[in-house]
């Protein structure tokens, strides 16, 4: 019986098995969207139990636990590190088929060799065999990222957010891995307009705000910051409405810890978009724009309208599968698609299985111009499950590429293959990020 991790995992065809291993199982990391700490990388930071490598920094597993014991937070507050995981296991086991299964033990065979069952009975033994691979002096932080071939680290901070980290970093010992931070711009919000004013900033109205934002880009380009992350969150039926609002006058609300309308939230929303993009612009950032997938029909006139040859590179996130459950504005779609300044984020991990269903407009634009030109998915992940959700994706790719090979839908031809994977996996993240 084929073992569950070997060598083919994932991989269900001998194309898919050769690019994985030829190709892409050692092709550098690039990581243009995690939550790792930077202070933590920067103070080299080593790990006492299993625990705290594997769970604590990780919010869905603890979230997995008190969602199958049925326990909040404090109430788990008593449990020991070994209670910790122990409650993982039992709530995984059961998870059979998940990616978080499959991630769980890719994870447990990456950093540690074990590639042994995962379940009740072996929670100990794990625990054991573990903790004694935890104090070699390869498991700190900074060995991690420079034996695992990290290349590029952009670490997801707020607005206010304390860059110390950073300086330090300029100066680490760490010549293969640059890491920038990557700053998130939020909605305003009563924190926000708090952690601004702690930083020394007066907000008394819309410009002070807008000001203190411009300050705040400065402050992270000064650390080597070459993109913003802004998340709109509005829903899609208000984008088109045309009405005369005054920004000021809901600022002042959001002073006042009043709440805005869906109109006024998605007019302001619009606004900041501007702004934004003239600061992205100005100070030679990459967007990435988090939006919806029904708001993306909609979103693209404007986006399409704001995009010129002087405008910032955009990275767009969105849910491609459903997307094209929407029927889109073909023009503004393919202008998207064709755009220089704009590319895509695939969605992890299940790309390119996606094609055949996707509209043939759509399809025909993302096939002539975005797919060598496209980037994998980042991982969002706050812990070192990154390197096996990268690695996750890459055997997806292989296996789908290798699938298509073979069914026909691709020529064999393995020296356009392998430059598509590596560009896909690096060189455009790099190319788009570091503009190396």
């Amino acid at each position: 019986m084929k073992a569950f991790i070997d060598k083919t995992f994932l991989l269900d065809n001998q194309t898919g098995i050769h690019m994985y291993h030829q190709y892409c199982e050692n092709i550098p990391i690039a990581d243009y969207h995690c939550r790792l700490s930077a202070g933590d990388i920067a103070d080299n930071k080593t790990y006492e139990n299993l625990t705290e490598f594997f769970i604590f920094n990780n919010p869905k597993r603890l979230q997995t636990i008190y969602t199958y014991h049925k326990k909040t937070p404090e109430a788990a507050s008593s449990w020991s590190p070994y209670d910790y995981f122990a409650m993982y296991i039992q709530a995984i086991e059961h998870s059979i088929g998940s990616p978080e299964y499959v991630i769980c033990h890719l994870e447990l065979d990456y950093f540690f060799g074990y590639s042994g069952p995962v379940n009740t009975k072996t929670t100990e033994q794990i625990w054991e065999f573990c903790n004694r691979k935890l104090v070699y002096p390869h498991m700190c932080m900074q060995r991690i990222l420079t034996d695992h071939h990290v290349h590029y680290l952009n670490v997801e901070e707020e607005l206010c957010a304390d860059l110390s980290a950073y300086e330090t970093l300029k100066n680490s010992p760490l010549p293969e891995t640059n890491v920038t931070p990557l700053v998130r711009f939020d909605f305003p919000d009563s924190l926000q307009l708090q952690a601004l004013s702690s930083l020394g900033f007066t907000i008394s109205s819309y410009h002070d705000y807008l000001d203190a934002i411009a300050s705040r880009i400065q402050a992270f380009k000064s650390c080597g910051c070459v993109s913003l992350l802004f998340s709109m969150s509005f829903c899609h039926s208000y984008l088109q409405e045309s009405h005369e609002l005054n920004s000021q006058l809901m600022f002042d609300k959001l002073l006042n810890e009043q709440q805005l309308s869906p109109l006024e939230y998605a007019f302001l929303q619009k606004e900041l978009l501007h702004y934004i993009l003239i600061l992205c612009r100005e100070n030679d950032l990459v967007l990435m724009l988090d939006i919806p997938h029904d708001s993306l029909p909609q979103l693209a006139p404007l986006l399409c309208g704001q995009m010129d040859e002087n405008s910032p590179k955009l990275l767009l996130y969105t849910d491609l599968e459903q997307l094209v459950k929407y029927t889109p504005n073909q023009q503004a779609m393919s202008t998207i698609f064709t755009n220089n300044n704009i590319q895509w984020q695939y969605p992890f991990p299940q790309t390119m299985r996606l094609l055949p269903k996707i509209p043939e407009m759509v399809q025909n634009q993302m096939l002539i111009t975005n797919l060598s030109q496209c980037l994998c998915s980042a991982s969002g992940a706050q812990d070192f499950s990154f390197l096996c959700h990268l690695d996750y994706y890459r055997r997806h790719l292989s296996n789908t590429l290798g699938n298509y090979i073979e069914n026909g839908y691709y020529p064999k031809d393995f020296t356009f293959i392998e430059t598509m994977l590596e560009n896909i996996c690096y060189h455009n993240v790099i190319d788009l990020f570091l503009d190396l």
